[in-house]
């Protein structure tokens, strides 16, 4: 957190109980507050971004952080169909490199990509 902007970076949190999985983005969904900035868990995986973790969160928000033509397919079509019902702005590094977040002392914010896209 800076001032009042907030972020969130879970990792390779999980948001399925699928086979080997845990779903911890179930257990945790609850005590989470809504944050401006959501990086996407576990690279925007098919099992991250469930919608009771998306709804808990309400980010304004999200990036995607996966390589190139990723031989796992991240992120997934359905990871980004659930965030999409909370924010129209998501950046993947795959198709824009570098993201930068700028945040001033009012919680205030700016974002720019590698390749140009600005907000």
């Amino acid at each position: 957190s800076w001032g009042s902007f907030d972020v969130w970076i879970g990792g390779d949190l999980n948001g399925s109980d699928e086979g080997e999985r845990v779903d911890m983005e179930g257990r945790i969904a609850s005590a989470m507050p809504m944050i401006e900035f959501y990086v996407a868990n576990h690279h925007g995986s098919r099992y991250s971004s469930s919608e009771a973790f998306l709804e808990a969160i309400q980010p304004d928000f999200c990036a995607i952080s996966c390589g190139y033509e990723n031989p796992y397919g991240h992120p997934h079509p359905e990871a980004l169909a659930r965030m999409e019902v909370w924010t129209s702005e998501i950046y993947r590094t795959d198709l824009s490199g570098t993201i930068t977040v700028i945040v001033d002392d009012d919680g205030s914010y700016s974002i720019s990509t590698e390749d140009g896209r600005h907000h």
